[in-house]
């Protein structure tokens, strides 16, 4: 019986080796092709139109990663994202007065990634007075928080206290018995002892 079902393991073993087997081959085959072609994923095609220009509101967002990055104002921590944006504001007013054509590139280069950002899904947080609201918020959260988990902790002292005071009582009161216990079996018998 048990050989009948080691025989039965070592065949499932093997036909899941062989799968195995056969998947690794697939992937360095495909590893292969991709090495003699020198490219990774194959490049897109610009779009072109019926007259044959090129279209450019037709766009892949998802190869445009390295683009999104400059500027990105998103996450949460608030006072990081709003000391980036004051940083911001403040490299456009100083290329204002020193290259105006320069800095309008820079806004127009900034509102192009929240745009692109926003048509990704991605949150872009660059409101300073919403931004100065959030933090306060989380700063009373926050706040919130730490006083509810100090009286918690002190609830908890109490309880303790409470628990050991009430130890302490019912030792007394197992002490007091016991006392009594002896003392009253020492009357039975006829001991007499000073003081009680």
């Amino acid at each position: 019986m048990k050989s009948n079902a080691n025989r039965r393991s070592a065949k499932n073993m093997e036909t899941e080796l062989k799968g195995a087997v056969r998947c690794l081959e697939e992937k360095s085959k495909s590893l292969e092709h991709n090495g003699k072609t020198g490219q990774k994923s194959p490049a897109k095609k610009p779009i072109y139109n019926k007259d044959g220009k090129l279209v450019f509101s037709k766009f892949d967002l998802a190869d445009d990663r390295k683009r999104t990055k400059v500027g990105a104002v998103t996450g949460k921590d608030y006072k990081t994202l709003l000391g980036k944006v004051q940083k911001q504001k403040e490299k456009i007013e100083k290329l204002k007065e020193r290259d105006a054509d320069k800095a309008k590139d820079l806004v127009e280069k900034l509102q192009w990634n929240k745009v692109i950002q926003k048509a990704e899904g991605i949150k872009v947080k660059d409101d300073p007075e919403l931004l100065k609201k959030s933090l306060k918020k989380k700063e009373k959260m926050k706040e919130k928080r730490k006083n509810v988990w100090k009286e918690r902790e002190e609830k908890v002292a109490d309880k303790i206290k409470e628990r050991q005071d009430k130890r302490k009582t019912n030792l007394q009161k197992r002490k007091h018995a016991r006392i009594d216990k002896k003392i009253a079996k020492a009357k039975k018998k006829g001991r007499i002892i000073p003081g009680f």
